[in-house]
């Protein structure tokens, strides 16, 4: 019964670890024709000791009525712990005329941010359409979780050998 409560908790912990800092921002927004575009930032709620930081974007792109086929470029940034943004490469996706493209694309940050944005541009004369879910999850190195996880048996170990050696010593054995 011990083991089982000592991986309850080991499993609490991992969890607590891995969810706790992600966020996922629905999207549904108009990209008007050409350059700038639209970007749209978001903070980050950061955990601890983060690692790296993921950033994905999953959804659906149309053209705004276009008869021709078209190009939706989309990039992620993120603020530089010392001032100033860097910036991912562009995913490009063609917008077929009267229908929906999906469209997802990630990138991996080897840090964690405070803020991060997505940007959409399109080359349609007259606009597209996106809508999805945007996710920035700060994850720490699988080495720090494997630290963690090993760090918990080990103590829950430690603590069984007491209990048993302290049982032997009352003459419980």
């Amino acid at each position: 019964m011990k083991t089982r409560t000592c991986c309850a908790v080991f499993a609490a912990v991992l969890g607590s670890v891995s969810l706790a800092s992600a966020q996922v921002e629905p999207i549904f927004t108009g990209v008007p024709p050409g350059p700038p575009g639209i970007e749209l930032v978001f903070p980050n709620h950061l955990p601890e000791h983060p690692d790296y930081k993921e950033l994905t974007f999953i959804g659906i792109g149309q053209n705004n009525g276009w008869e021709f086929s078209s190009t939706l470029w989309v990039w992620f940034d993120w603020q530089l712990p010392g001032g100033g943004f860097d910036y991912s490469p562009p995913t490009s996706f063609t917008l077929a005329p009267f229908t929906g493209t999906p469209i997802s694309t990630s990138y991996t940050i080897p840090f964690c941010p405070e803020l991060v944005s997505i940007h959409f541009m399109t080359d349609s004369p007259v606009g597209a359409s996106v809508s999805g879910e945007f996710s920035h999850i700060c994850v720490p190195e699988p080495s720090s979780v494997a630290l963690l996880g090993s760090g918990v048996i080990l103590m829950g170990l430690l603590a069984h050998r007491r209990r048993r050696a302290a049982g032997r010593f009352r003459g419980d054995d």
